[in-house]
């Protein structure tokens, strides 16, 4: 469990939660886009990339992190923005 001192980072992995639930209910990929989900997701991604160290020391957090950024990946290239899978290979997660 997060602590209270890591709430960007709590709020951040809540943002890609409701990325998530945005991406799945959207009927096009304009809907996603016009709720601003490019910034959006770089910048949840970044601060989840600077807490990485963190989530990965909690018990199943490497491999939860892992699915999640899969994921993010997977609905991101579906919703057509496409900077975001190459966003997250710049950020270096799992290297």
């Amino acid at each position: 469990e997060l602590d209270k001192e890591n709430k960007p980072l709590t709020d951040a992995l809540e943002m890609l939660v409701q990325f998530a639930e945005d991406a799945k209910q959207a009927k096009t990929s304009s809907d996603v886009k016009a709720k601003g989900w490019g910034r959006k997701l770089k910048n949840a991604l970044e601060v989840v990339s600077a807490g990485a160290k963190q989530l990965k020391e909690l018990k199943d957090g490497g491999e939860a992190l892992k699915a999640m950024i899969h994921g993010v990946k997977e609905l991101a290239s579906h919703v057509q923005l496409h900077n975001i899978p190459d966003f997250i290979k710049t950020l270096h997660l799992f290297s």
